[in-house]
């Protein structure tokens, strides 16, 4: 049934062309014609008054982690209530697979909350599961699960003949429309892979022309460093286009580090294509192990919670935390079990612990626990938002509303509109903002048939109210979801 949106006004998602009032004809499937206001009036459609709102592609999420958490919701309702129809994931190095038994163990132990079985082993496989969900994944290849796939988790070189095999098992990927990898040279183990070892993997990028994704090894005090490192590694590659994940400065002695930052970034745009997904908060979030000083030793979740069995372990590991992080414990909010929402230190005065000793804890516990640090500039964060080359990204794993796969960073459900809000407070045109949040992200990861409105594209349409489109999320709520826009 041919359905025709009317009395609304049209942002075509290419960033180039105004506004303008207008009308879209669209199938089930794909747009048909877009034009003029009253131009589609002799069509037998089914119409819908747009009450004078936005008529704009439905969002694409340049940076999710619903790889499971879709599979257990596939109503993926944290996602549409904010007007994304898409989202990448496989982000930061962590993908769904490749699997195998050197990390299909530890996957299912990760995501064991969702309640999913991996019963997959390849992209192709994984993908076929995906259709099940309301909006469409598309996910990156991840460097530490394909790692994993070949060496396990633990510290250990690869071979020749291991780069050849994590180069053969990510072409299996992309040869299955996976559109590029993702590093996450932070986490276990791509923290242990030795530019040797990369560089197979990395040129078989080059070969497919597909993106490289990062999180880099530092977002504060060495970041500068990181992306030398990151660069370094695409160029000697032959990689063309690289993407920086959730661009940021974390920390305040850091945030004087923007200008150096953005010289270093438009340097290498001089020889790579360079963009970067961004969210608007100034709370980040990731593991609570993140804390974890590098001198008490690298390991995985798993590893980690064992090792903290030990009361022997838990204060030695708190008095490593009072070394390297003083006695300043409030940039910490707690995000899983009965602490979601508190600040460390509230959280531990409450039951008369010291904070790093209740962090050691909490982690001996729940080693998989989630946490977000303040420590984002509220003037650098709008700065990033506004680049040219930056999209949105809600850095989250879509989760329902009603807390039964957990809570969330407000991001979850308010990245959207918070995005659309900052820009909009900084003057930007709306045909700027809308293409951040949908022709750029789907330029950047070749989404040839989405993200514009145009004859032949995909019929996922977004109506929103201007005025209206606001987050209602926050941290002791966070899965309130957004108003003023429709999917």
């Amino acid at each position: 049934m041919k359905r025709l949106f009317y009395n609304c006004t049209i942002v075509d998602g290419t960033g180039k062309n105004p506004p303008y009032r207008g009308e879209l004809l669209a199938d089930d499937l794909k747009i048909l014609s877009v034009g003029m206001e009253n131009s589609f009036a002799h069509e037998n459609a089914r119409r819908i008054d747009c009450g004078g709102q936005l008529l704009a592609p439905a969002f694409i999420d340049a940076h999710g982690h619903s790889d499971l958490s879709a599979l257990a919701a596939p109503e993926c309702f944290a996602r549409r209530s904010q007007g994304f129809a898409t989202e990448i994931c496989g982000n930061c190095g962590l993908s769904a697979f490749p699997v195998t038994s050197r990390n299909r163990e530890h996957l299912q132990e990760l995501y064991a909350a969702y309640g999913v079985e991996i019963n997959w082993s390849e992209c192709a496989e994984y993908r076929k599961l995906l259709q099940q969900c309301a909006i469409e994944l598309i996910p990156l290849s991840g460097y530490n699960t394909l790692r994993a796939a070949v060496l396990g988790y633990g510290d250990v070189p690869a071979t020749a003949a291991d780069a050849r095999l994590e180069a053969t098992l990510l072409s299996a990927a992309f040869d299955h429309g996976s559109p590029g990898l993702s590093l996450g040279l932070l986490y276990v183990p791509g923290c242990f892979a030795k530019r040797e070892e990369l560089l197979p993997v990395l040129r078989t990028v080059a070969k497919y022309d597909r993106v490289l994704t990062c999180h880099l090894r530092s977002e504060g005090d060495r970041i500068l460093e990181a992306l030398d490192e990151f660069f370094a590694l695409a160029l000697d590659a032959g990689i063309e286009k690289v993407h920086i994940s959730h661009l940021k400065l974390a920390g305040k002695r850091n945030w004087d580090k923007a200008e150096a930052l953005l010289a270093k970034i438009a340097d290498a745009q001089t020889r790579l294509r360079v963009t970067a997904d961004a969210y608007p908060y100034t709370e980040s979030m990731t593991d609570l192990g993140v804390i974890v000083p590098e001198a008490f030793g690298v390991f995985d979740n798993a590893t980690l919670g064992t090792l903290l069995q030990s009361q022997e372990n838990r204060e030695k590991l708190a008095a490593m935390l009072q070394s390297s992080r003083g006695e300043d414990a409030s940039p910490i909010r707690l995000l899983d079990g009965e602490f979601s929402g508190e600040m460390l230190t509230d959280a531990a005065a409450r039951n008369h612990r010291d904070p790093w000793i209740f962090a050691a804890e909490l982690l001996a516990q729940a080693p998989n626990s989630r946490a977000s640090f303040a420590g984002i500039s509220e003037e650098r964060m709008e700065e990033f938002l506004a680049l040219d080359y930056v999209c949105v990204g809600t850095d989250e794993s879509s989760r329902p509303a009603d807390g039964t796969l957990g809570w969330s960073h407000p991001r979850n459900y308010g990245t959207a509109p918070e995005f659309f809000r900052r820009l909009a407070a900084q003057k930007l045109p709306i045909e700027q903002i809308i293409w951040k949040m949908t022709g750029l992200p789907a330029q950047i990861f070749g989404l040839s048939d989405r993200g514009v409105l145009a004859p032949g594209k995909k019929a996922d349409v977004v109506r929103i109210d201007p005025s209206g489109f606001h987050s209602e999320a926050t941290w002791t709520n966070p899965h309130r979801p957004a108003k003023g826009v429709t999917l």
